[in-house]
C-alpha cells in the first residue's frame, strides 16, 4: 500500500540549490551531533545520517537500535509440530533478549522511553537526545543506530493503485463467487469439502472492521455463545500519533479491539476468508480463522509499527502487549504494504526485518507479501520491504484474463536479474470484497493479490493439518503449482531466454486446486527423534547456564559428547543416570551438537546456549 518511490543517485553537481544546501546542513548537523556526542571514531556502532539530522533539527532522534548477537534458529527445523517450533524460536530469542536487560535497565533509570523489539533483536528509543545516543552507540552488541521516521512526502507523490473502481456498483451483491476464487479453482476446492477449516491466518494493514457479516464469524476472538475475546487475537501497533501527523485518526491509538482507519485492512482480509453465507462468497477460505494487527496510521507506518505486528504474529499477547503465548501463532501472515525509504526502511533497518522474517519461518510461519504496484515504472520495481526481503513469498497481480497487471511490480532487485520476484502472480484486478460499515467494494492492486495467496495456503493446510509448520514444503507446493506463465514479449526484467521462471508472474498463475492435491500427497515431516531408535530431550533448550537430559530407561550407561559448531568437543563423559542435569555457563552462546551412543545406536540434537 505504500508509495514506490524509483531510486535516485545523489549527485551534488547536478543538485538544485536547495539540494546542495540540504546535503550541507546534513553534513554539519553530523559533525554537531559527533562533537555534542562526544563519540569517537572507535565506536562500535554505524549510526544512520539522519540521525545526525533529528538531533540537530528537534534536538532528539527517533532510533532503531540493532543488535548483532541474533541466535542461530535452526534447530527448529529438525522438530515437526508447529507448535514446537514456534517454542522453540520463541525461546531462543527471549533468552536471547535477556543480553539486552543491562541496557535497557540503564535507560529507563535515566527515563528514557524505550520499546523492546525482541523478535528483531532491535530496540525503538523515539526521543534519544546526544547523552543518550551516545551511551547506545557505545553499548555492547549494538550494531547500529538507524533512523526511524525520516520525511514526510507530498500528497502529489503518493500513488494508490488500490483505489475503487467506479465503473462497478460498489454496494451490488455477487451469489456466486468471486471472479479470483474461480480463477484460482477454489470454488472446486470447496467441492470437496475443503474450505480453510483448522486454518489461522493473520494480516497487518490499516486495522479491520471485525463486525462486518462476511468477517464476524471468521474472527478467532468471537465466541461460539455470543462472547468476544480480543487478548491474543488483536493487537494495535499504532500507539501514538506518527510524527508528521495529526491525533485525529478515526480509530485512535493503542485501540483495544480491532477497528479500520481506512478500508484497505476489511478489504484484504475479506479476500482470504469472507462469505456472509451465500449472498456474497467473496474469501478463498471461508472456513479459516483471522487474528490481526495495525500497523499503519491512515496509510502510513514506521519501522516500528511494522516490526510490532511482526512481533505479535510470532507470539500473539494480550492487549496489554504481554504473557505471550507462541502457540498462539498464525499460519500464515498477509502483508498487503510496504515500507519505502520515505518511512525509514532502508539498508540501516534492512536487518531487523530480514532476521524477524527469519524468525517467523523459522517457527513455522509463511510470510507473503504483495509485490508492490509500481510496475508501470519497470525494472527492478520490487524493492521495498517486505516483497524484497530474503524470507517472504512476494505475489504480484494478474487481471481476469490472466494477464499480468500493468501496475504489478516487475523484478529483480538484483542487478543481474537473478533474484527471480514475484513468486507467482495472484488475481488483484477490480477484486470485490468487504470494506468498513457491512459495505462491499472492488479494488485493484497487488494488495488484493496477497490475500488470495493466504486462502490458498489456508486451504492447503486444511486439506493436509500436516503441513503446519512446514513454510519450505509449502511454498514450493505453491511455485509447483502454479500455471506456468511466459512474461510478455517486450520484457526486459527476466534473464534472456527463461520463459519460466521469469520477474513478471514468477512461477505463473496461482492454482489453488493444483496447490491442494499436491498437499493432499505429502506424507508428512519426520522428526529427528524419530528416525532412529530411541530418543533424546533437552530441556530447556535453548537454555542458559544449566540443561537437563532424558533418555530412554535402557539407555543407562551411555556416551555422551558435545561439539560446538566448528567440531571442536567441548564434553565428553558418561551418563549413568536420566535425568542427568549438566552445566552450559562455561560454554560460549551459539549452537552445539548433543550425542549420546549406546550399544550401536546413536541420537543426536542441537542445544543452542544463549547467556
Amino acid at each position: 500500500m505504500r508509495t514506490h518511490l524509483a531510486a535516485v543517485e545523489v549527485n551534488a553537481g547536478n543538485m538544485l540549490p536547495s539540494q546542495k544546501l540540504r546535503l550541507q546542513s546534513l553534513l554539519l548537523a553530523c559533525c554537531a551531533f559527533l562533537a555534542a556526542g562526544g563519540l569517537s571514531a572507535q565506536s562500535r556502532a554505524q549510526v544512520d545520517l539522519l540521525v545526525a539530522e533529528q538531533l540537530a533539527s528537534r534536538g532528539v532522534a527517533d532510533v532503531l537500535v540493532v543488535f548483532d548477537d541474533y541466535p542461530d534458529l535452526t534447530g527448529a527445523a529438525d522438530l515437526v509440530t508447529k507448535e514446537a517450533k514456534s517454542r522453540y524460536v520463541f525461546e531462543a530469542l527471549r533468552q536471547n533478549a535477556l543480553r539486552h536487560e543491562p541496557l535497557l535497565a540503564e535507560l529507563r533509570r535515566r527515563g528514557v522511553t524505550v520499546e523492546h523489539l525482541w523478535a528483531a533483536n532491535a530496540i525503538h528509543v523515539p526521543a534519544s537526545d546526544a547523552q543518550t545516543l551516545a551511551l547506545l552507540r557505545e553499548a555492547r552488541g549494538v550494531e547500529r543506530l538507524a533512523a526511524v521516521s525520516k520525511w514526510q512526502l507530498d500528497d502529489l507523490e503518493r500513488r494508490e493503485a488500490d483505489a475503487p473502481d467506479p465503473t462497478h456498483d460498489l454496494q451490488a451483491r455477487a451469489p456466486v463467487p468471486t471472479w479470483g476464487v474461480r480463477f484460482l479453482g477454489a470454488d472446486k476446492v470447496w467441492e470437496m469439502g475443503i474450505r480453510g477449516k483448522g486454518a489461522v491466518v493473520a494480516g497487518a494493514d490499516t486495522g479491520y472492521d471485525w463486525t462486518h457479516p462476511a468477517l464476524v464469524g471468521k474472527y478467532r476472538g468471537s465466541k461460539a455463545g455470543g462472547g468476544v475475546q480480543h487478548d491474543y487475537n488483536w493487537f494495535d501497533g499504532v500507539k501514538v500519533a506518527f510524527p508528521g501527523t495529526d491525533d485525529k485518526n478515526p480509530c485512535g491509538f493503542d485501540v483495544k479491539q480491532p477497528c479500520d482507519d481506512g478500508s484497505h485492512g476489511t478489504h484484504t482480509m475479506g479476500t482470504m476468508v469472507g462469505s456472509d453465507g451465500v449472498a456474497n462468497q467473496i474469501g478463498v477460505a471461508p472456513e479459516a480463522t483471522w487474528i490481526a494487527c495495525r500497523n499503519m496510521d491512515r496509510g502510513n507506518g514506521t519501522p516500528t509499527s511494522y516490526l510490532n505486528c511482526f512481533q505479535f504474529f510470532l507470539a500473539p499477547t494480550d492487549l496489554a502487549g504481554d504473557n505471550p503465548r507462541p502457540e498462539l501463532a498464525p499460519d500464515v501472515i498477509a502483508n498487503s504494504w510496504a515500507c519505502p525509504e520515505s518511512e525509514g526502511c532502508d539498508p540501516s533497518t534492512y536487518p531487523a526485518f530480514t532476521k524477524v522474517i527469519g524468525a517467523l519461518r523459522a517457527a513455522g510461519t509463511v510470510v507473503i507479501a504483495s509485490a508492490g504496484n509500481d510496475g508501470r515504472s519497470g525494472c527492478a520495481t520490487i524493492n521495498d520491504i517486505p516483497a524484497r526481503v530474503e524470507g517472504a513469498f512476494a505475489i504480484g497481480a494478474h487481471d481476469s484474463l490472466g494477464q499480468i497487471a500493468s501496475f504489478s511490480s516487475r523484478g529483480s532487485f538484483a542487478q543481474d536479474g537473478s533474484v527471480i520476484r514475484p513468486d507467482v502472480a495472484m488475481p488483484g484486478v477490480a477484486v470485490r470484497s468487504s470494506v468498513p460499515n457491512n459495505g462491499y467494494a472492488f479494488f485493484s492492486g497487488t494488495s488484493m493479490s496477497g490475500p488470495h495467496a493466504v486462502g490458498v495456503v489456508a486451504l492447503m493446510i486444511s486439506a493436509n493439518p500436516a503441513l503446519r509448520g512446514q513454510v519450505d514444503t509449502i511454498e514450493a507446493m505453491l511455485r509447483r503449482s502454479a500455471t506456468p506463465a511466459a512474461a510478455p514479449a517486450d520484457d526486459e526484467c527476466s534473464i534472456p531466454g527463461q520463459e519460466v521462471p521469469n520477474n513478471v508472474f514468477g512461477y505463473g498463475r496461482g492454482d489453488a486446486l493444483e496447490a491442494v492435491r499436491l498437499a493432499q500427497a505429502y506424507v508428512g515431516a519426520v522428526a529427528v527423534s524419530e528416525r532412529e531408535e530411541g530418543w533424546l530431550r533437552l530441556s530447556p533448550n535453548p537454555t542458559a547456564d544449566r540443561f537437563a537430559l532424558e533418555l530412554p530407561e535402557s539407555w543407562s550407561e551411555a556416551e555422551l559428547v558435545v561439539t560446538n559448531v566448528t567440531g571442536q568437543t567441548v564434553l565428553r563423559k558418561r551418563v549413568q543416570q536420566s535425568p542427568t542435569e549438566l552445566s552450559s555457563a562455561a560454554w560460549a552462546s551459539g549452537v552445539y551438537i548433543v550425542t549420546v551412543s549406546h550399544e550401536g545406536r546413536r541420537r543426536s540434537e542441537r542445544l543452542v546456549v544463549s547467556h
